[in-house]
Order: C-alpha cells, then structure tokens, then sequence
C-alpha cells in the first residue's frame, strides 16, 4: 500500500512539473518582437540600423539560450530523476504483489 502511495505521489509530482512547464511556456513573453518594430521614419542611417540588427541578434540568441536551458532541465528533471523512481517503484509493486500470489 505504501509503494501504492509513493507511485501516486510521483505521478502527482510528474503532472505538476508538466503542468507548470506548459504554464511557463504559454505565458512566458521573452520575445524578438518588440525588438524588431520598423521606426516610423523612411530611412535609418547606417550606426542605427546596424544597432537594431545587432540587438535583435542578441534577442534571438537569449531566447534561444533560454529554450535550450528549459529544454535540458526538462529532461534533467523527468528523463533522469522522476520517470526512473517511478518506475523502480512500480516494479516493486507489481514485484511484490506477483510473490504475494
């Protein structure tokens, strides 16, 4: 019954995770966006135009650092740490319970 509980308590964990990685995602404005407005004027000289590659450049790069961050401690945090406890739980379970009959 115990390792019922515990297994319950993982995938409780496991959906609270993904459930916050979602909500982070979906709400998360960290955008190019309003890096890349056209100015109202025809024309930029060249140090101007120049200026707003270079930050859109570095926006793009943050944001991409950004997903690749979320994106490994994602996987650190289901792949290597929660999905292997549940399963060596599970086992135990049906383990357990296969000895019992």
């Amino acid at each position: 019954m115990i390792g019922f509980h515990l297994s319950l308590a993982i995938l409780i964990i496991i959906s609270a995770f993904i459930l916050f990685l979602i909500c982070y995602l979906f709400f998360d404005k960290a955008d190019a966006s309003d890096l890349s407005k056209i100015p109202e004027k025809n024309f930029l000289d060249s140090v101007a135009f120049g200026r707003n590659i270079e930050l859109l450049k570095i926006a793009q790069s943050e944001s991409q650092n950004k997903r690749d961050f979320i994106a490994k401690m994602s996987q650190m945090v289901l792949l290597n740490l929660l999905l292997p406890i549940l399963a060596a739980n599970l086992g135990y379970i049906f383990g357990s319970n296969k000895n019992k009959d």
